[in-house]
């Protein structure tokens, strides 16, 4: 996803992203989450840590995701699921 913007995803996924890089930047503090791709996608989990960067504002984001675990067979119809996150659930802050 280098060079490529979050709203560039065409799955439900992007929204999740979108809310947790509002929630870095709002409380300017590091964010941890795990999600489960769509299932086209031949990941189990993925770990996401946000960095906002900066002194007195968030200038810059850093993001690492962690692909976790490959699936061994995708279902039949992974194609046409979409695969929902659940929304912040699993977002962590870290101190």
């Amino acid at each position: 996803m280098t060079g490529r913007r979050t709203s560039d995803f065409p799955t439900p996924v992007a929204r999740l992203f979108l809310d947790l890089y509002e929630m870095a930047i709002d409380c300017r503090a590091p964010i941890y989450s795990e999600h489960a791709p769509p299932l086209n996608v031949d990941v189990v989990l993925w770990e996401r840590l946000i960095l906002p960067l900066g002194e007195d504002t968030v200038d810059w984001m850093l993001t690492v995701n962690i692909p976790k675990g490959r699936r061994t067979k995708l279902p039949k119809d992974a194609a046409v699921s979409g695969g929902k996150p659940d929304d912040k659930k699993d977002a962590h802050y870290l101190d």
